[in-house]
């Protein structure tokens, strides 16, 4: 009896003790502030046509957002490898002035890349010794410009 009883308290103590594993999930980061989330579990696709994001999930409605209404989207819940050492990846850290956007603290060899809002990759840098790296769209047309580096997807509207 005094054996039962200590395995149910060593198995709650595990079963507190154990913390809960996040669920990876696809975030949509609207301007308003809101964001809106998608469990990788149901496959999301994402689809950038006509100046709209459209992000489709096995089981659900597809949900359409203009571009202009989307701040960024980005991964939550992901490790880094398929090896969990306690280490987390350093997040880059983006700022814009004007047409140009500097991303910084992006390990050696990150690649970011530049898309046209329809989705056809425009450039591809890769980030070299801890250097900022400055993507600019000064010299393309009018409108929106999408920026993706270690699951993180920032826009650039050009005026």
């Amino acid at each position: 009896m005094k054996r039962m009883i200590i395995l149910t308290i060593l198995a709650l103590a595990f079963a507190v003790s154990v913390p809960a594993q996040q669920t990876p999930t696809l975030v949509v980061w609207h301007k308003d502030g809101t964001t809106t989330r998608f469990s990788l579990d149901k496959n999301p696709r994402t689809v950038f046509d006509g100046g709209i994001l459209t992000i489709t999930a096995i089981g659900d409605t597809p949900a359409a957002y203009q571009l202009e209404n989307v701040l960024r989207y980005t991964f939550e819940g992901l490790k880094a490898s398929g090896i969990d050492n306690g280490q987390t990846m350093a997040q880059p850290v983006f700022s814009q002035d004007g047409d140009a956007l500097t991303v910084r603290n992006l390990p050696d060899g990150t690649t970011v890349e530049v898309y046209a809002a329809n989705g056809t990759l425009l450039e591809m840098h890769h980030a070299a010794d801890g250097q900022p790296l400055a993507i600019s769209v000064a010299d393309r047309p009018k409108g929106v410009y999408l920026v993706k580096t270690s699951g993180q997807t920032l826009k650039i509207l050009k005026q």
